[in-house]
């Protein structure tokens, strides 16, 4: 083989293992991950399963055979076919796996000497044995196992590796065969890998246990492991499939599907072959049903603890007698391709099935029934055939006898009334509750009573339930008053579930309404519909007599004591019970004295004899009430007298009077009135009685008006009349009406400016203005809020007194002075416009407007001042250059725009401002000097004139602008004398940089004084 570590190198690992004692002392040997318990992984491992997905592992599988390759070899190493095993155990491979030149087939251990032909990669197969020797919890160093190295050469895929010469004994047919390997390989990264198959050869046919190869290096379960350096990983392994075999003893084969050469190094260990055959487990769901009911039986296939795949098994289990399969079984499994022979009514179960890889167990659930009581098992002996699967232990279940009663409760249900007696009439019924009192439901509830069919709302009963019942309802008649109470008997019966009968009786009495006779009356007194009664109106009268027991009465008869000449008439003189006849009687009219007493009783007797001869009577009474209406009524009115004034004004008069009427039917004493709230205003009524009908005019002052009634818009005048009836009562009423004061709000101001005194002479921005507002109420109401406003000026907030205006009342506003600024006197004017305003008693506001203008004088000049050089005073030459610049001096109180400097001599002139605000200045300078020229000498000067030019908003006096207005400055000039140059002198130029010639103006004037004009001349070197 070619190794990771190459052939050379890894091979040389052999010369080593000659001084086995130094190597072993300086070895370092360390287990990966490595725990005392060996792990028993399987090829192809299932995932675990899902929590609670399936049942715990059952028990291990049983060892039947095992070979460690530890029989007779000492420290020995041999070919596997050399090997015998315990009890003269042999083994097989194909030739290429049995190989020393291949290092394959050889049983070595860590310190075996090297075989000849195996070259030095002896030393490696012997890490391998000493790895397995860790996985099997053996003695690492002497620890032996069978080499698969493949050296330098290919293998046939599938070739046999390893196999039993002759069948291994397996105890028994029919079992569930599975292998174990422990297998370790090194060059697992990068490098072909071992890839172990095992079969069985059962009765001279091999059949593969599972199609998953177990791969040391990738298989679930392995572990990594460092040998002098090296790594190495293995572990032990199950197959995840065992294989039912019919025979009692088999042969066994494993397979190398891996031929590459490259890689495919390892070794294998403790080969053991298990019976892992499943367990049935039998059992009942617990309970302990009665006869007829079903209970959950459950039988299960319990996995050994590789819970390896298993396929094949099946059992067939007999119930004992009387225990059946319920009706409908309702058979489930969880078990991989079960099938599952169970119908209702029979007493055998048989399934064939198998279980899933990675399944601890699966189930199979039947319902069973019993119609005889007892207990019955379920175990061993009760499974009649099976394959492949452990017989399993006994399970019981007991089922009980019937237990039947059934219990009838039989009570009359009366309605119309409360109490416990029947009455006549009232409707009665009989209401049972049928309760099953037995542990078992019961079916085909039927009930029968002496008082018509029973009706019940449930015809079957579960036990412990009820169900109610009843007879149609009917009325009591006069025979079960005679008799004095109703009986009742009921029966019912039912059918357990077995089909037994179960009976049960009840009965009940409803007493009824004692005999008593008795009578009653009623008379009744109608006067006609009217609100005051007067004599002479009827009174209808009414009487009737009532049987008002529950027997017929005779001779009855009506009579009005005291009443002359009523006579009264009654149609019949027998009465059934609750019978009624209506009697007639003459009206009776109203007198005088009816009225004035106020009410009349109207009295009636009835008698009647009921059938055993007692006599029966009663009494009965009306009262009229004849309704006094003592009442009265009042009307005030206020009118608002003539006055001079066009509108209402305090002072003006309301005159006011009230009349006082008897509304009702008594006469009324001691008449008075008031004006409610006005004590001033006193009223005088007559002393005179005042008839029903009779009306009397009373005295009142007038009213004089005050400013709050204004304010108000309104005054209210509200009276109240009294009298006292003839019994004593008071009566009263009361009236008011309502005077509307017409309200005119109205307020009216006054706005002054003036300009107040400064150091200017003509307005300058900065300069104040001092405002004064004035309101006054030129309406008829009170103001409140009194304020004021100066429009687009909230800088001028104007402040009024806070106390209300009275009419005619005036106030003086304060308003903090005004800055003039130059947009103000750029206008030439500035006006105020003042808004006042009030509220009157309504809340409404009420304004009003005034303005004033304050006009402001101009005034527009400019003051020019001129520089020139050169200014030593001294005559200039031709050629010499003149410069020149101005200063310019707004001196109006306007702004003057477009500044300029104009000179013909100084040529073009630029200023630095074209706007000066007043009192500003701004520098212009010439933009070329002056030439003297020769022209100039012959005049003899040179004469500089300038006037500075601008524009002002609007003339002097004027209000408002009117544009640009033009306006020019003083004029000044400057004179300097122009010299010949003498012959013998070179001409040099001017000196401008020494003293600057200034030319005053005069104000007005345009004359210009020439203070200086010096001129230097230098000689010119030669």
């Amino acid at each position: 083989m070619t190794s990771p570590q190459g052939a050379g190198a890894w091979k040389r690992w052999s010369a080593l293992l000659a001084v086995a004692a130094t190597i072993t002392a300086g070895l370092s040997l360390t287990a990966a991950g490595a725990h005392a318990e060996v792990q028993l992984p399987r090829a192809g491992a299932v995932p675990p399963a899902a929590d609670g997905a399936k049942s715990a592992s059952g028990s291990a599988p049983k060892v039947i055979f095992s070979e460690d390759f530890e029989q007779g070899v000492g420290s020995s190493t041999m070919l596997l076919t050399q090997y015998v095993g315990l009890n003269g155990v042999k083994y097989r491979a194909d030739p290429e796996w049995v190989s020393a030149a291949q290092c394959n087939g050889i049983v070595t251990n860590f310190v075996a000497p090297t075989a000849p032909t195996c070259h030095s990669d002896q030393g490696s197969v012997g890490e391998l044995a000493y790895v397995l020797g860790q996985i099997n919890g053996g003695d690492p160093r002497t620890n032996h196992a069978v080499s698969a190295w493949t050296w330098d050469r290919s293998t046939t895929p599938g070739s046999v590796q390893v196999g039993s010469v002759r069948d291994v004994p397996i105890g028994g047919t029919d079992r569930f065969i599975s292998f174990g390997v422990d297998a370790a390989a090194s060059a697992c990264s990068g490098f072909a890998h071992p890839s172990l198959v095992f079969s069985l050869v059962d009765g001279g046919r091999e059949r593969p246990v599972t199609d998953s190869a177990i791969d040391p290096c990738t298989t679930a379960g392995t572990k990594a492991y460092s040998v002098g350096g090296h790594q190495v990983r293995g572990g032990h392994f199950v197959a995840d499939a065992a294989l039912l075999v019919s025979n009692d003893a088999v042969g066994w084969t494993m397979r190398n599907r891996q031929g590459n050469f490259s890689g495919n190094d390892g070794a294998i260990d403790g080969v053991t072959m298990y019976d892992a055959t499943p367990r049935l487990a039998n059992a009942f769901d617990g309970t302990t049903p009665f006869v007829g009911e079903s209970a959950r039986l459950t039988f299960t296939v319990q996995n050994t603890s590789e819970n390896g795949a298993k396929s094949g098994w099946s059992f067939s289990d007999t119930l004992p007698d009387h225990l059946v399969l319920s009706a409908d079984p309702r058979a489930e499994t969880t078990c991989a391709q079960a099938d599952v022979a169970a119908d209702g009514g029979s007493s055998t179960v048989t399934v064939s099935g198998g279980l899933a890889a990675g399944a601890a167990s699966c189930t199979v659930t039947v319902d069973v029934t019993s119609t005889t009581a007892g207990t019955y098992s379920i175990g061993a002996d009760t499974v009649n055939d099976h394959t492949g699967i452990d017989l399993p232990e006994t399970a019981s279940i007991t089922f009980l006898p019937e237990q039947n009663e059934l219990v009838v409760e039989d009570r009359p249900v009366l309605s119309g009334s409360s109490d416990a007696v029947a009455d006549l009439g009232e409707g009665i019924a009989f209401a049972q509750r049928v309760t099953n009192a037995g542990a078992l439901p019961v079916t085909g509830l039927e009930v029968e009573g002496t008082n018509g069919v029973v009706v019940c709302e449930a015809d079957d009963l579960a036990p412990g339930a009820s169900t109610d019942c009843a007879t149609p309802s009917r009325r009591v008649v006069q025979a079960d008053i005679d008799r004095g109470h109703i009986d009742d008997e009921v029966g019912a019966t039912a059918r357990s579930p077995l089909g037994a009968e179960v009976e049960a009786t009840d009965s009940a009495s409803q007493p009824t309404t004692a005999s008593a006779p008795a009578i009653g009356t009623s008379v009744s007194a109608t006067l006609e519909a009217t609100d005051m009664p007067v004599p002479g109106l009827p009174v209808e009268l009414r009487l009737s007599a009532t049987n008002i027991g529950n027997v017929t009465l005779h001779d009855v008869a009506v009579t009005m004591p005291g009443l002359v000449g009523a006579g009264v008439s009654c149609p019949q003189d027998e009465l059934a019970p609750t019978d009624r006849v209506e009697c007639t009687v003459p009206d009776h009219a109203l007198t005088q004295a009816d009225i004035d007493r106020g009410s009349i009783v109207f009295s009636d007797r009835a008698v009647g004899i009921a059938p055993d001869g007692r006599t029966v009577n009663a009494e009965d009474d009306d009262t009229v009430t004849l309704r006094q209406v003592p009442s009265v009524s009042t009307s005030i009115t206020a009118n608002l007298a003539s006055s001079e004034h066009d509108v209402p004004a305090a002072g003006d008069s309301v005159e006011v009077a009230v009349t006082v009427t008897n509304t009702g039917n008594t006469t009324l004493k001691e008449i008075g009135a008031a004006i409610q709230d006005r004590p001033e205003l006193a009223v005088t009524c007559s002393a005179e009685p005042l008839v029903p009908g009779g009306s009397t005019s009373c005295t009142v002052p007038d009213h004089a008006l005050t400013q709050d009634d204004i304010d108000r818009g309104s005054i209210v005048f509200s009276d109240r009349a009294v009298g006292i009836a003839p019994d004593g009562r008071t009566v009263n009423a009361e009236d008011d009406d309502t005077v509307t004061l017409r309200q005119v709000p109205s307020v009216s101001t006054s706005i002054t400016a003036n300009l107040a005194s400064s150091e200017h002479d003509v307005p300058a921005a900065g300069d104040s203005v001092e405002v004064a507002v004035t309101v006054t109420n030129t309406g008829n109401t009170t103001l409140k809020e009194i304020g004021a406003a100066i429009q687009d000026r909230p800088e001028l907030a104007v402040t009024c007194s806070a106390e209300p205006l009275v009419p005619g009342g005036s106030t003086s506003c304060t308003v903090p002075d005004h800055a003039l600024t130059q947009d103000d006197i750029e206008l030439g004017a500035v006006e105020f416009i003042e808004t006042a305003s009030g509220k009157d008693p309504n809340g409404e506001s009420v304004t009003a407007d005034d303005s004033v203008t304050v006009g402001l004088d101009a005034r527009s000049a400019l003051f020019l001042e001129g520089a020139w050089t050169p200014s030593d005073g001294k005559p200039v030459r031709s050629g010499d250059e003149i410069a020149s610049t101005y200063e310019v001096t707004n001196t109006s109180n306007l702004v003057a725009r477009s500044i300029s400097v104009q000179s013909v001599e100084a040529g073009v002139i630029t200023c630095r401002a074209e706007e000066l605000a007043p009192g500003e200045q701004t520098a212009c300078t010439a933009s070329t000097p002056r030439q003297v020229t020769d022209g100039d000498v012959t005049v003899g000067h040179v004469l500089f004139e300038a006037v500075a030019i601008g524009s002002v908003a609007r003339e002097d006096g004027a209000v408002g602008p009117r544009g640009a207005v033009e306006v020019r400055s003083n004029e000044v000039e400057a004179r300097f004398v122009v010299a010949p140059l003498p012959a013998d002198l070179a001409y040099t130029g001017a000196d401008i940089a020494r003293t600057v010639a200034i030319a005053l103006g005069v104000f007005g004037s345009g004359a210009v004084m020439l203070l200086a004009v010096w001129l230097r001349r230098r000689r010119r070197e030669v």
